[in-house]
């Protein structure tokens, strides 16, 4: 999410019936005490062909990224859901919304509004913010599918002692970033964060040092892995066949495994000709 590229400016409109009736919805039989009074929201593109995931377009196809976008956002969604948290998925462009409306995802829908990725970013905790009883904000995108359940958890709990809290992403990025309400709310976040590079295998380092320069002690936690490159495809592969050892494979990205055993991407015209 960190080294993310910028997207043109969409609106954001007001804040719909639906979001203002949030509440702290639980997975049957989780508990969600941990994780009151906390809101996560999803940065995402819009699965459309061409433009969604287009660095994997060489392994997967044009349609087989867009299918592949379509999966993590399944698996994002689900995740917070899973979590116990209020939500919002913040889509690029909002005018796309009717292309994920069969995926039946559980969060409401927003636009990300225009800017860099900090700019919007930003934007997005002020908006899960304003939420009735929410104190502290996280956002996630959806190039991370098999982010643990337990480093999501961890993130939410650390902003109950901590000003800002980072999940870093392998690549230079981060997987998550989040803060407590007190500094988003009052604009302080947005001039924190100015000087950060967005699309820089140093964003979370930077990022992490503003944050300390503003008084925002932020908390790193582990290291997770973003889907960028077709190299990445591989590692999640190998990821997920461990999970299903090592964890309940129900919790592990479930959309984006199913994708990886059923997709075939077409053929190569050149090998073909050759």
């Amino acid at each position: 999410m960190g080294c993310a590229g910028r997207d043109p400016p969409h609106g954001e409109g007001p804040l719909s019936d639906r979001e203002r009736a949030l509440d702290h919805p639980t997975r049957p039989g989780k508990p969600a005490a941990d994780v009151g009074g906390c809101a996560i929201g999803i940065l995402a593109r819009a699965p459309i062909a061409g433009r969604a995931k287009t660095r994997l377009i060489p392994r997967l196809g044009a349609v087989g990224a867009a299918r592949f976008q379509e999966a993590s956002l399944q698996d994002a969604d689900r995740l917070v859901s899973i979590v116990g948290v209020p939500g919002i998925l913040f889509l690029s462009p909002l005018s796309a919304r009717s292309r994920i409306r069969p995926l039946r995802l559980a969060l409401p829908i927003a636009g990300q509004g225009g800017g860099s990725l900090g700019t919007r970013m930003v934007a997005a905790l002020e908006r899960l913010l304003r939420l009735p009883e929410i104190d502290r904000a996280l956002v996630i995108g959806t190039d991370s599918p098999d982010l643990p359940v337990r480093l999501l958890r961890d993130a939410v709990q650390a902003l109950r002692e901590h000003p800002a809290v980072l999940v870093p992403a392998a690549d230079g990025g981060y997987v998550a970033f989040g803060v407590h309400g007190a500094h988003a709310r009052s604009g302080e976040l947005r001039r924190v964060l100015r000087p950060v590079p967005w699309s820089s295998p140093h964003t979370c380092e930077r990022t992490a040092e503003a944050l300390r320069a503003g008084g925002l002690e932020p908390l790193l936690l582990e290291t997770w892995f973003d889907i960028d490159e077709p190299s990445d495809l591989d590692a999640l592969r190998a990821r997920l066949a461990r999970s299903a050892h090592d964890r309940n494979p129900d919790e592990v990205a479930p959309h984006t495994a199913a994708f990886l055993r059923e997709w075939q991407a077409p053929p190569d015209p050149d090998a073909l000709s050759g």
